[in-house]
């Protein structure tokens, strides 16, 4: 039974309608009747293979053979959570077992256009399918792919899996089973995270590609891994006086009295070591020789990440931390830790087991903030995250984080821009302000930073600065300053819009705990409490329009929006009320608003209404009995635009007059709402 037969073309085009296909592959498999699996890799020509610049791929021709290297194969470990654990083993493509099937991944079978393939693979039944050995049912299928003609030669990669329409099949004595993989398939796991997607993004390592040295028939090959413990003992051939070596790679020793090596790799690549021992009369005897192949660390693992610290009352004073931590890829660290006001700096080497390639490890003592603290972390190289515990023996809390992946030629593009946010108690906790908090950040796509400007509901104002994750992940930290310490965390996710980054959504939550402090804005302490986020991409004023998208003041209509003030003390007084607000843009060219607001008992003005930013702010005044008993409440807000929609969310902060003044009564936030009528 032959191994290979020739591709189906009308099998593989790139075309998004895989029923069509998965259709048309069955039938035509039927009526060859061959007992067989066949993979057909199918894609969208609307979205093609790119390389990091984003440039198409080339796909060759049929008869020059110059196309792009793609292999079709899965990781010895992957699973359907984890497709790229362990080693990954081609089944078609460079570096195949099977010389034949070596040919399959160059796309040239009918392939038109760069950046489109259509290669499709059969795999017979019985003992002689492959010169290797074929995946277990159920593993998961991968097709990777790189920026050259050649391994040797490309400088970046990817690789992509998918659910179960990706999962390995063994081939039957019945005709007719089948797999396809789509590049159209909506559950695609990429190996450069999902914002990768279609481009070669991952960097080749050094040593990635170069084939294994050739060794004597007594060597021996010894894997190993940048960062990861290695020791070994030559066997002498007699009773030598020492031991010398050539070719050890960087990081390792040898002892010249016992043979041993030992030590922690620091550069990836393939070594050939030679051990000569040398006896008591100075005569060389047979050199050993050894191949050590040390893998590099994994793109996952090395980077710039962020994470954050969960509260702990017994830990952190219940103020919980984060932590910004670089890694390098000789298996280095060096990381800040901080909690409330306190920040610590540290450096040293990651934890590295070479049995599971795609991890590091990190521990610390932390007793420069309390005796017997600790800091342990794992970095996973699949998910590009960190997890692990902040602890003392008795107590502990949860860590996490994520890295950030992006750069100049993987720059977060659909994620960029700046966006608005408000906050709100899912339930109001008693003592606590219920206005709006609301906030602003901005993401740099070619660095991935993330800094956020925030006003607390109490006009408490902090900036935090952060690193945006692979999934669009915003994990912020921020210590309050005196009078009233404290602090802010936030853990928000931003996602791409239809037309992003534009319509770009955000949400999550954040925690907001305060101690006591003086003052007459909630002097005592409260929280932490949990705050829900909703925002997304600031949609700026064009020129000659009107924010939120209001229709024009007419004869008819005077006025076309409303402010709302409810909450804060107001209820408690039965004073809650709206007014209706004109506002106008005075220039057909250019950006400015006005607002005037309706004339009340309780007279409102917004002076401030910034069209570009979304801030605005005003006073409203409740007339006392005298003037020393009229209050004068300022108030402030932003306005948030989410799926296209905008609408304005702030506070007020209102004397109770149980004080002796005005100005010395205790003040209560309430919430603003500033929206279309």
């Amino acid at each position: 039974m032959a191994k290979y037969s020739a591709p189906l073309q009308a099998v593989v085009k790139f075309s998004r309608r895989a029923l069509f296909l998965l259709v048309l592959a069955g039938a035509s498999l039927a009526s060859q009747a061959q007992p067989s699996v066949q993979v057909a890799w199918e894609g969208a020509p609307t979205r093609p293979l790119l390389n990091s610049a984003g440039v198409a791929l080339s796909a060759g021709t049929a008869a020059s053979g110059d196309g792009t290297v793609l292999q079709l194969g899965y990781y010895s470990a992957g699973s359907a959570t984890a497709p790229f654990v362990g080693t990954f083993i081609p089944l078609t493509g460079e570096g195949s077992p099977d010389v034949i099937l070596q040919k399959t991944s160059i796309g040239d079978s009918g392939a038109s256009a760069n950046g489109g393939f259509s290669v499709s693979t059969n795999f017979n039944a019985g003992a002689a399918v492959f010169q290797g050995a074929p995946p277990a049912a159920g593993t998961p299928l991968v097709i990777r792919f790189f920026d050259s003609t050649s391994r040797t030669t490309a400088r970046n990669y990817n690789a992509v899996s998918g659910g179960v329409n990706w999962q390995w099949k063994a081939p039957t004595e019945a005709p007719g089973s089948f797999v396809i993989l789509s590049l159209a398939d909506p559950s695609l796991t990429w190996l450069g995270g999902p914002l990768s997607t279609f481009r070669t993004a991952i960097p080749v390592p050094a040593g990635f590609n170069a084939p294994p040295t050739g060794s004597p028939a007594d060597s021996d090959k010894i894997p190993a891994i940048v960062g990861g413990a290695l020791s070994f003992l030559s066997p002498p051939r007699s009773t030598p006086a020492t031991y010398v070596a050539t070719g050890l790679p960087d990081g390792l020793r040898l002892n010249t009295l016992t043979g041993a090596v030992t030590g922690v790799p620091t550069k990836p690549g393939n070594y050939r070591l030679v051990i000569t021992p040398i006896n008591r009369s100075g005569v060389s005897e047979t050199p050993m020789q050894y191949n050590i192949v040390v893998a590099p660390l994994s793109s996952g693992v090395v980077g710039a990440f962020s994470g954050l610290i969960e509260r702990s009352p017994t830990l952190n004073a219940n103020l919980g931390g984060a932590l910004q931590i670089t890694t390098t890829p000789l298996g280095a660290f060096s990381a800040k830790i901080t909690v409330g006001a306190r920040a610590l700096a540290f450096t040293g080497k990651l934890g590295v087991d070479g049995s599971i390639p795609t991890q590091a490890t990190l521990y610390l003592s932390l007793a420069q903030l309390a005796p017997g603290l600790n800091l342990t972390l794992t970095f996973d190289g699949v998910t590009q995250t960190l997890s692990g515990t902040f602890w003392n023996g008795s107590a502990s809390a949860l860590v996490s984080g994520e890295q950030n992946p992006w750069s100049p030629t993987f720059p977060a593009n659909s994620l960029q821009g700046s966006y608005a946010f408000h906050l709100q108690q899912g339930t109001e906790a008693p003592g606590s302000p219920q206005g709006y908090s609301f906030g602003s950040l901005t993401v740099a796509p070619a660095t991935g930073s993330v800094v956020a400007n925030l006003t607390l509901a109490d006009s408490t104002r902090i900036t935090a600065s952060t690193q945006l994750g692979k999934s669009g992940e915003v994990d912020a930290y921020a210590a309050l300053a005196a009078p009233g310490a404290g602090s802010w965390i936030c853990e928000f996710t931003l996602a791409p819009g239809a037309l992003a980054p534009a319509h770009n959504t955000l949400s999550g939550a954040a925690s907001w705990l305060r101690t006591a402090r003086t003052g007459t804005v909630y002097a005592a302490a409260f929280g932490p409490l949990e705050l829900d986020a909703v925002g997304g991409t600031f949609a700026a004023v064009a020129k000659g329009g009107l924010v939120m998208g209001l229709s024009a003041v007419t004869k008819t209509i005077a006025q076309n929006a409303k402010l709302t003030f409810t909450g804060g003390g107001l209820n408690t007084e039965g004073r809650e009320f709206s007014r209706l607000v004109a506002v106008v843009n005075p220039s057909s060219t250019g950006v400015t608003n006005t607002a005037t607001v309706a004339a009340g008992t309780i007279s409102v003005t917004l002076p401030t209404l910034n069209a570009a930013t979304g801030a605005f702010s005003g006073t409203f005044t409740i007339p006392g009995t005298t003037a020393a008993t009229t209050r004068a409440v300022p108030f402030q807000g932003q306005l948030v635009t989410t799926d296209g929609h905008t609408e304005g969310y702030g506070f007020f902060l209102l004397p109770t007059l149980t004080g002796a003044s005005v100005t010395t009564s205790p003040k209560l936030s309430g919430r603003v709402l500033f929206v279309k009528p």
